[in-house]
């Protein structure tokens, strides 16, 4: 539920969190609140997305949830 609200704040400010929607909550929680450490300007045009994959799967902070496992 924290983790809606917070992106539903985030989406009013046209920022997006791309995120599997197979993430635990708990391991939801955990990414999107350690997005408070970034700084962020809302975009005045577009959208800007925080997205956690790194590309290369065995690196990634999405760990066996992330899109890449199935693309490499």
């Amino acid at each position: 539920m924290v983790c809606e609200v917070f992106e539903d704040m985030l989406h009013s400010w046209n920022i997006h969190v791309d995120m599997p929607s197979e993430v635990p909550p708990p391991m939801r929680y955990d990414l999107t609140v350690n997005l408070l450490e970034n700084e962020c300007l809302p975009p005045r045009m577009g959208i800007f997305f925080f997205d956690f994959c790194t590309g290369v799967s065995d690196e990634c902070e999405l760990k066996m949830y992330c899109r890449c496992r199935s693309i490499t």
